[in-house]
């Protein structure tokens, strides 16, 4: 209808120039109250352009098909640029008209528009999560979005209108595009930011400071933020768009790192709606993220920041190629420890990759002593010395200067195979050869090398002879590498002229390694010494050679005769006799049956060894003292022989006599030694299992005394096991009538201790205070007043203990007027006992309460149980206040009709 009225261009209100890009200027007359649609038909009516592909602006701003001419407060002649829209634009921007949420599907052309975007945010503000982020940027289109949303402008901020998290991100790119650091401090200061979800912080976050040109305060601000965020949500962040960003992925790492570590300093909301879903779907794990960001900015990452990311990557998950571009990194920015673990799990998992890592890198060799497997280790030592030396031995000096050079600290390495026994490394045929060539050359890495194949076990024995006595002496010190030394000792010492010998047998002889040679090294050492001896007299000499001969095993040799050359000093024979002693003395410990005869032979060579040493012509003073220790040390090998004996004897005997009546005695007798031996050795169980099962109160033949002892000695082990029902079968065994003869009352008080055990233990404490009683009464107690007041105490205090009956009564009014005397002694034993003899209500805490608690009875020494014995003893009090009044209440109860309530759960 509008088309076909009549146009009232005739008198325009005003003339729209409208400019291209190309520069056309075309004019076309509308009324102020035309829409920008209107003055589109007019174009298409006038100038043939359709309507659908012109887009109108002014300085900047898009003009909406719903804007009115009037808006633009033009006067007279104004200029508005217009252009074509793309093809793609003027579709979806049909589409989005009939449906905004067909944006969701449109491509990255439609989103880049202003005006599909202004259309959607018509229709819906959360629309505007789905432009392009190009738009974040454009200080017109953000202007009039926020117009849009009811922003007044930048001279006022009323944070009214700042409804949800889209409004401040809106607010936040509008503020960095125009540089308006108040408008940022608002948005950043809004209650709608603080109400933003987790997820929605992330978002925000991401979006801003990825795809802003953000100031450094608010960038600083977005990013702190990220702190105290749930993993979950700041997992989302791992995408593209943060990647980009070195710092902003950084701070993600660091933030999640820290959430999974502590999720008590979640701050973040985690519940409410979800509005920004801008951010790409893809989004990779902690490592994965990790290791893109490095790949992104490798060439640009400074040693701290590669420090920081190397934090979040899982070495376990790296592919190949991944460990080799990594560890060339690590070496790059000094850390030489990660490219350590990066080469040991690529020769966990790769041994070819390994090797090439080591070959291709200048990687410490030293990363061979990670965790990896000996046969790895070797393959990638090997590669790096057939590197080294590619010619095999013709190489030989190439490697031996490597070496010598510490390239790539081989002489760390070294040193950990020489430590750490590695065979895998010293086994290597290159390190022999170059140490062949430093044998020859005399080159001071020769003895490193040594060291490390001897301490490894791989020095061959032939090399020996030609080791320089100077490289000896670092070979001393590896168990290993004694043999050699001997070995290499006496290789060069034997040759040399008297003169010759006597200086170097002086210098190197020091070497403690002559310990643990065998037989016939010690037999040549002997006989080198005895040269030495013959070519220098004096006492200097004696004392050296006996020196000598106190570091030699003397008692390897086949036998003595050699010792008895003039030309060595007296004390051998006494030191070889005391070094067989004490061997024969640890033989005895470790097989006892045979160190009897050993030990015996050792003493009758020590008293020769000190017959021959009285008739000596030489000084022989202190070979005197020596056989008498070898001989104190041989009887102290043949008790240790005896012992073990007597065990085999009692145990043959016990065999022996086995169901013999007539022996049944002295077979209990052997019964209980053999049980106190497993006592004294700690088996308390085995002596309890073997002497409880002896009937001994069946032997006719075994006095009275001795068969009440044993019955108590079985009665103390299997208390002992704790076997408190076998304990009460074996006190059975004793009539208590029997023991109250004269001679039998300290066997009466162990048995009353043993029983008072038992009865604790059953919780009988009536049973407690009748033993005790009983123990009181024995006349050895009575004689004794430290003696009396500490049972007669106990049993005041276990008497109370007992629960309430007749005999408990009759036994408290038995102990005031029999004992009266003696518990005025014991004045606070004595009101204790008169406390539950009155019908009378008790306070507690009781008089005297400290003294009491001070008891053994209250003690957990030398009885468990302490605790609840002072519960008891309260209870105690509370039943005596229940049974005390209770003759009064019933007769005041008697002439009213009901009933008496006496409170429960009071036990017995």
């Amino acid at each position: 209808k509008w088309m076909q009225r009549k146009c009232n261009c005739i008198a325009p209100a005003v003339n729209l120039r409208l400019c291209s890009i190309a520069g056309e200027v075309r004019e076309v007359g509308v009324r102020d109250d035309w829409t920008m649609a209107q003055v589109k038909r007019k174009m298409q009516q006038v100038h043939l352009i359709p309507a659908y592909q012109v887009c109108l602006s002014v300085g900047g701003a898009i003009l909406q098909d719903r804007c009115v001419v009037s808006q633009l407060q033009l006067k007279g002649s104004e200029t508005v640029s217009w252009v074509r829209r793309h093809p793609d634009v003027a579709l979806w921007l049909n589409l989005v008209q009939q449906d905004w949420q067909n944006i969701r599907t449109a491509p990255d052309i439609a989103r880049k528009s202003a005006e599909v975007m202004f259309e959607v945010m018509r229709q819906s503000h959360e629309g505007l999560q789905h432009m392009d982020t190009e738009l974040l940027r454009d200080a017109y289109f953000l202007g009039q979005a926020c117009e849009m949303r009811g922003f007044p402008g930048s001279d006022v901020l009323p944070q009214r209108w700042l409804q949800d998290v889209v409004d401040v991100l809106l607010l936040l790119a509008f503020a960095a595009a125009t540089k308006d650091e108040a408008a940022s401090q608002v948005a950043l200061t809004s209650a709608a930011l603080s109400k933003t979800s987790a997820w929605d912080s992330v978002s925000l976050v991401v979006t801003l400071v990825s795809k802003v040109d953000l100031a450094f305060a608010i960038r600083s601000s977005l990013l702190e933020r990220l702190q105290g965020l749930p993993p979950q949500a700041l997992a989302e962040g791992f995408n593209d768009w943060a990647k980009a960003d070195l710092g902003l992925a950084l701070r993600l790492l660091e933030a999640q790192q820290a959430a999974r570590e502590n999720p008590a300093r979640f701050r973040a909301r985690q519940d409410g709606q979800r509005r920004l879903k801008n951010m790409p779907k893809t989004a990779w794990g902690h490592h994965e993220f990790a290791f893109k960001v490095f790949v992104d900015h490798e060439d640009r990452l400074s040693s701290a920041d590669f420090e920081r990311l190397l934090r979040h990557m899982v070495f376990n998950r790296l592919l190949p190629e991944e460990v080799f571009r990594l560890v060339l990194a690590c070496l790059a920015h000094a850390q030489p420890a990660a490219a350590r673990e990066l080469f040991v799990f690529a020769a966990n998992t790769d041994e070819t990759e390994a090797i090439r890592l080591m070959l291709k890198t200048e990687l410490p060799l030293t990363a061979l002593g990670g965790n990896m497997s000996e046969v790895a280790r070797a393959s990638i030592f090997h590669a790096v010395m057939s590197d080294w030396a590619p010619h095999g031995s013709r190489d030989m000096a190439a490697l031996l200067s490597c070496i010598e050079e510490d390239r790539r600290h081989i002489q760390q390495l070294l040193t950990w195979a020489r430590a750490n026994k590695c065979v895998a490394i010293a086994a290597n045929h290159h390190l022999e050869d170059a140490l062949l060539l430093a044998l020859a050359s005399r080159v001071e890495v020769g003895s490193l090398l040594m060291c490390t194949l001897a301490a490894c076990g791989v020095l061959p024995a032939a090399l020996a002879p030609e080791i320089p006595l100077e490289w000896l002496g670092d070979l001393r010190a590896l168990p290993e590498g004694r043999q050699v030394v001997t070995q290499g000792l006496l290789a060069q010492l034997e040759p040399c002229e008297d003169e010759q010998l006597v200086q170097r047998m002086r210098r190197f002889w020091q070497f403690e390694v002559w310990s643990q040679v065998d037989g016939s090294t010690c037999e040549r050492a002997v006989r080198l010494l005895s040269r030495f001896c013959q070519a220098e007299q004096g006492p200097a000499a004696v004392v050296f050679a006996c020196k000598v001969l106190r570091g030699l095993p003397l008692n390897e040799l086949p036998g003595a005769e050699l010792l008895y050359e003039p030309s060595l000093p007296a004390q051998g024979i006494g030191i070889r006799a005391e070094q067989l002693a004490h061997s024969l003395a640890n033989e005895a410990k470790q097989a006892a049956k045979g160190a009897l005869e050993k030990a015996q032979e050792a003493l009758r060579e020590a008293q020769r060894a000190l017959r021959q040493a009285e008739q000596a012509h030489r000084g022989a003073d202190g070979t005197r003292d020596l056989a008498r220790q070898a001989v104190q040390t041989a009887l102290r090998g043949e008790q240790l022989a005896l012992q073990e004996q007597r065990l085999d004897l009692i145990n043959t005997l016990n065999e022996v006599t086995e169901g013999k009546i007539f022996v049944e005695v002295e077979k209990a007798r052997l019964t209980s030694m053999l049980a106190n031996m497993k006592e004294e050795e700690g088996k308390v169980d085995e002596a309890a299992s073997l002497i409880q099962e002896v009937q001994v109160e069946s032997f006719g033949a075994m006095e009275r005394r001795e068969k009440t002892e044993y019955i108590l000695n079985q009665m103390r082990l299997v208390l002992a096991k704790k076997d408190f029902v076998r304990t009460q079968i074996i006190s059975r065994k004793i009539n208590p009538k029997l023991l109250d003869a004269d001679d039998f009352q300290d066997l009466k008080i162990r048995y009353y201790e043993y029983m008072i055990r038992y009865w604790l233990h059953e919780g009988k404490f009536l049973d407690v205070a009748k033993c005790t009683l009983a123990i009181f009464n024995t006349p050895s107690v009575k004689s004794d007043e430290s003696k009396w007041i500490e049972w007669l105490t106990a049993y005041c205090i276990y008497l109370v203990l007992s629960p309430y009956d007749n005999e408990h009564d009759d036994m408290l009014q038995k102990l005031d007027s029999l004992e009266g005397k003696k518990l005025d002694k014991v004045p606070t034993y004595r009101n204790l006992i008169r406390i539950f003899m009155k019908k009378e209500i008790v306070n507690w805490p009781l008089a005297k309460e400290e003294e009491l608690r001070k008891h053994a009875v209250f003690q957990d020494s030398p009885h468990e149980g302490a605790k609840e014995r002072w519960e008891l003893l309260k209870k105690r009090v509370v039943q005596h206040n229940i049974k005390a009044p209770f003759p009064w209440w019933r007769e005041l109860c008697s002439g009213f009709p009901g009933v008496f309530f006496v409170p429960q759960g009071l036990g017995d």
